[in-house]
């Protein structure tokens, strides 16, 4: 017999045949779908809510709530960096519905973590979606102005070669 994917049905996410034991599964397996983002291509709104179907459809234990922003957060952290940016499509998709003010809390106490992240090794095209997305939540008041703080990517220059040590110079010669 064939193991079926009961979180899947047509490429979307199915809400009613999820319960607390297969939300693990489901929610890692839409972020695995997520991370297959092609690079160069635009993330894709159907993947990014059917991640945050997952997580708004599990919202209601705090224990469920902590468990969703940490793989949310490690998402951010692990993805490759053309990935990275749909982990806070994610955070915004999940905390612009204020269902669950607890989700909005939980997601802003790691938000800072998420965006320093981010913000190491994306592309330029990336960087500037993060700036739109931070303008935006800000606008909104969605997160404390404190946690979306931009730090900005200082890139180090590298240090040039260190120069080869002179030479000795030659011992005088004895009279």
């Amino acid at each position: 017999t064939q193991s079926i994917d009961r979180s899947r049905m047509g490429g979307a996410f199915n809400e009613s045949l999820l319960n607390e034991s297969s939300f693990p599964e489901a929610l890692n397996g839409e972020l695995d779908a997520l991370s297959r983002q092609l690079p160069g291509k635009r993330v894709s709104a159907t993947r990014v809510k059917a991640v945050a179907k997952v997580i708004l459809a599990n919202s209601s234990s705090s224990d469920m709530i902590e468990r969703s922003v940490a793989a949310v957060e490690r998402f951010v952290s692990v993805a490759r960096p053309h990935c990275r940016l749909a982990g806070l499509y994610v955070v915004d998709a999940v905390c612009r519905h204020r269902r669950v003010p607890a989700l909005v809390e939980a997601f802003e106490r790691r938000l800072s973590g998420m965006v320093s992240k981010l913000a190491s090794e994306v592309s330029e095209e990336d960087s500037k979606a993060t700036e739109r997305l931070l303008a935006e939540w800000e606008k909104h008041h969605l997160f404390d102005a404190d946690k979306l703080k931009r730090r900005p990517v200082v890139v180090e220059p590298t240090p040039p070669d260190p120069a080869p040590p002179d030479p000795a110079p030659p011992d005088p010669a004895p009279p």
